[in-house]
C-alpha cells in the first residue's frame, strides 16, 4: 500500500533540520482507513514513508534498506548495512529467547534504525528528544520511545555498533514494561553481554572503593529513582556499574528468576516487591551483599515516576 505524510493535515514539523512527524495524525489516519487485519501493512508503509522523508534531509549517500524485521536508514555502503541488519536480526532473536515471555514485540510495523555517519547529524537528530536547552553527554546510540519507537546510532563508534545494537534492541523489546531505570539498564547490560558472548565488565578493589565512598543513605535513593543516572559527577558511571552488579549477582544466585522479576517489577517501588516475591529478599539485601551494611532499602519519599533515556 502507499502512504504519504503529505496527505495528512499538519503532517510534520521541521526542527533541527529534520522532519518530525505528527504521529497522532498518522495514528488517526490508520484508525480511519485501515481494518485490523491490515495494521501491520499500514504501519510498515508509514515507517517507510517516514524514513524516505528523513532521507531527503540527509546527504545524498544515505539510503533505506530492510531485513525481515528491520528498516534501516544509513550512510554506510550497502554491504555494511546488510551486516548491520544481520546483527539486528541476531540480537532480536537472542533477546526474545533469553527473556521469554518478557521481551516483547508489541505494536505493528518494522523495527526502525537511523544510523548517522556524521556526529553532528546524530546529535542534531536526538536533540529533539531532550528537554529544551537541556544538556546531554556523548553517546553511541539511543532508543527513542516517543512517537514511532526507534533506535538512533552514531557511526563515530563504528567499532562498537554491535554492542549498541544489542543494548538498544534490548531496551526496545522491554519498553512495554514499567521498569525502574536501574533494572532496565542493569538487565540490558547483562543481556547485551550474553547476546554477544563477551563482556567488558570490570570490578576490582579500586572500583569497589569508589562505590563504597559514593553511595550513602541519600545517594542510593537517587539510584532507585533513576536520578543518579544523569548525575554530573561520577554518580552516573557508578549507577550503571551498580545496576549491572545487582543484576549479575541475581543471575548468578537465582538464574531462573530474572524473567519473573523483570516481568513484575515496577518503577513505583524500584522493583522491590518483584524481588521479594521471586527470591524472598529485598533490594536493600541485594545492595548489602556488595556495599556492606547500610540503609540501602528504597524509600517511598524518593520514588517518583521518572522519564529516563534509553
Amino acid at each position: 500500500m502507499h502512504f504519504s505524510f503529505h496527505d495528512l493535515e499538519n503532517p510534520y514539523e521541521v526542527r533541527e533540520d529534520f522532519p518530525r512527524p505528527n504521529w497522532d495524525a498518522a495514528a488517526a489516519w490508520v484508525d480511519t482507513h485501515m481494518a485490523d487485519d491490515y495494521l501491520d501493512e499500514a504501519w510498515t508503509a508509514i515507517a517507510t514513508a517516514w524514513l524516505d522523508l528523513v532521507r531527503e534531509s540527509l546527504p545524498q549517500h544515505y539510503a533505506v534498506m530492510s531485513s525481515e524485521n528491520f528498516l534501516m536508514l544509513s550512510g554506510y555502503e550497502p554491504r555494511q548495512v546488510k551486516q548491520l541488519l544481520r546483527t539486528c536480526e541476531h540480537c532480536r532473536s537472542r533477546i526474545l529467547k533469553l527473556l521469554p515471555g518478557v521481551a516483547n514485540e508489541s505494536g505493528f510495523g518494522p523495527h526502525v534504525v537511523l544510523s548517522f555517519d556524521e556526529v553532528e547529524l546524530y546529535y542534531a537528530y536526538i536533540s529533539d528528544f531532550y528537554p529544551e536547552e537541556g544538556h546531554f553527554g556523548e553517546s553511541a546510540g539511543m532508543f527513542i520511545d516517543r512517537g514511532y519507537h526507534h533506535i538512533a546510532m552514531n557511526h563515530t563508534y563504528d567499532w562498537y555498533l554491535s554492542r549498541v545494537i544489542a543494548h538498544e534492541t534490548c531496551h526496545m523489546l522491554l519498553s512495554h514494561l514499567p521498569l525502574p531505570m536501574w533494572l532496565d539498564e542493569g538487565v540490558t547490560q547483562v543481556i547485551e553481554d550474553q547476546v554477544l558472548e563477551g563482556s567488558g565488565f570490570l570490578m576490582n578493589g579500586e572500583i569497589l572503593q569508589k562505590h563504597r565512598a559514593y553511595w550513602n543513605r541519600e545517594t542510593i535513593q537517587q539510584f532507585w529513582s533513576g536520578d543518579s543516572f544523569s548525575a554530573a559527577d561520577e554518580g552516573q558511571e557508578l549507577s550503571y556499574s551498580l545496576a549491572q552488579v545487582i543484576v549479575r549477582n541475581l543471575v548468578s544466585d537465582f538464574p531462573d528468576k530474572l524473567s519473573a522479576i523483570v516481568g513484575n517489577a515496577h518503577y513505583q517501588d524500584a522493583g522491590n516487591a518483584a524481588f521479594e516475591s521471586a527470591i524472598e529478599e529485598t533490594l536493600g539485601d541485594q545492595v548489602e551483599l556488595f556495599l556492606g551494611e547500610g540503609d540501602w532499602q528504597p524509600r517511598g519519599d524518593f520514588l517518583e515516576p521518572v522519564t529516563h533515556p534509553a
